[in-house]
């Protein structure tokens, strides 16, 4: 059991520094006394523990790990309608990739990559009024399961560039895609891509569709 699970959500956030203290000086630890490179590490995280790997990565004393990749951030009380700015940011690493599966969510990192809408396909199922729990669920888990694709295979996820959503649907985006979500991108900006409602989610007719 975590400890969110075990405390609750508003209690875990306001555990988030004391852990983020504890990963920065695990970090500086392996790096003294292991000779492990900064740009040799990168942080996979997901949740509330964005928030945390954010919060290592800026008590770093100025220096930057690789890489962050925050698998759908925890917004509740951080960003735009928290009582905190979020900890988790485009400077808390070199490069921070950023995956978004569930509603409120917005820019943290260097690549923001946004998955369908705020409700995954496949999660319709659970009604906002009788389920949100469930609903909320499936849309934030999914976020793993796409990146566990996107690791195997790292053409699973083309993306199109594009500021917003709604620009995206008005047709004002770029009609080719120009990249793949996953851990080795190394492209800036928002980034839209679609999905599947069940396992594989990728789309096998735009694997091969990217223009680089």
């Amino acid at each position: 059991m975590t400890v969110g699970a075990a405390v609750g959500y508003g209690p875990s956030t306001r555990l988030v520094p004391c852990v983020g203290d504890l990963v920065a000086k695990f970090l500086k630890r392996i790096h003294q006394e292991s000779h492990v490179p900064w740009n040799r590490i990168t942080l996979v995280a997901h949740s509330l523990g964005t928030q945390i790997s954010g919060d290592a990565g800026n008590k770093l004393g100025g220096r930057k790990i690789k890489k962050i990749i925050a698998l759908d951030p925890a917004v509740p009380l951080y960003g735009v309608d928290g009582i905190t700015a979020s900890l988790l940011g485009p400077k808390s690493a070199k490069q921070v990739i950023v995956l978004h599966t569930s509603q409120g969510q917005y820019n943290m990192g260097t690549a923001d990559f946004y998955a369908n809408t705020a409700t995954q396909p496949g999660c319709e199922k659970y009604s906002v009024y009788t389920q949100f729990t469930e609903a909320f669920t499936c849309s934030h888990t999914r976020s793993f399961k796409y990146f566990i694709e996107s690791v195997l295979n790292p053409h699973a996820f083309p993306a199109r560039k594009c500021a917003s959503y709604d620009k995206l649907k008005e047709g004002k985006c770029a009609r080719r895609y120009s990249t793949y979500f996953g851990p080795e991108t190394g492209v800036t900006g928002t980034y839209f891509f679609k999905t599947l409602s069940k396992k594989p989610y990728y789309r096998m007719e735009e694997e091969s569709s990217v223009e680089m």
